[in-house]
């Protein structure tokens, strides 16, 4: 199993895509990359949220 604060995530929410990306710090210090995803982002336009329950549902998308 992991320890859940030994995970570090990235996201980025664009107005074309959103990208994830997940890690997990190792006992040296390193980060291993255990997920990346991406999906397109269709509730952000002109780099601001217009529908949130869209943009929430495209997050998840991006996770998988």
């Amino acid at each position: 199993m992991f320890n859940s604060s030994s995970i570090i995530v990235g996201l980025d929410v664009g107005t074309s895509k959103i990208c994830a990306t997940v890690g997990e710090l190792s006992e040296g210090g390193g980060l291993n990359i255990i997920g990346i995803g991406q999906a397109k982002s269709r509730g952000v336009r002109k780099g601001e949220i217009i529908d949130g329950a869209t943009s929430s549902e495209d997050i998840r998308n991006a996770n998988r």
